[in-house]
């Protein structure tokens, strides 16, 4: 076969047209490829340290935020301030009708409990009531006694609904002892907290 000069120079071009184009995909390709990952993982990388360096540099602030939030606490937050172990008795029997009654509850009875001590000048005080609540209430008494201080425990929360007893008594008088029932809970609740000797 004779090519002319033309066809061949035409030739030559076509075939190191196809070995470069060849070239580009096996050799340049991917490695131009392995390289655009590369920048992305490292404009990533380069993100991930300036949120760390940045969070870094919060540590000593929040350390010290921390440092100053617990000295705002007293011993009177943790433990019953009064004198005697009866004076704290007392306190906490007042402090548990208070939230009953501001809840909109009613007192039927309550006795002070007798709680072994946690060691030696460091007593748990404890108080036991019965009492009458809507299921509002009762949630409302709760959560006060869970967040005021000085800090108590609920140690028995039991509660009972209603039972009905129609015997003798008007239709009439049956919807308005079930709707009464149906709004009211006997509740028992103990609650205690520490008491240190002084």
């Amino acid at each position: 076969m004779n090519f002319s000069a033309r066809h061949r120079r035409s030739l030559a071009l076509l075939i190191l047209g196809l070995v470069l184009g060849l070239a580009y995909v096996v050799l340049v390709s991917p490695v131009a490829g392995l390289h655009a990952k590369g920048v992305d993982e490292i404009a990533e990388l380069e993100l991930q340290l300036e949120r760390l360096t940045a969070l870094s540099g919060d540590d000593h602030a929040l350390h010290a935020e921390i440092e100053r939030l617990g000295g705002l606490r007293t011993r009177g937050d943790y433990s019953l301030a009064e004198h005697t172990a009866s004076l704290a008795a007392a306190t906490l029997q007042a402090r548990l009708k208070s939230v009953i009654e501001t809840s909109g509850g009613r007192m039927e009875s309550m006795r002070v409990l007798t709680l072994p001590d946690l060691e030696p000048g460091l007593a748990r005080i404890g108080v036991s009531t019965n009492a009458e609540l809507s299921i509002e209430a009762l949630q409302q008494a709760v959560h006060r006694l869970e967040i005021e201080s000085p800090y108590v425990v609920i140690d028995e929360l039991t509660v009972v609904a209603r039972q009905i007893h129609w015997a003798g008594s008007t239709r009439g008088e049956r919807n308005a002892d079930f709707e009464h029932a149906r709004r009211v809970l006997d509740v028992r609740i103990s609650i205690s907290g520490v008491w240190i000797a002084p």
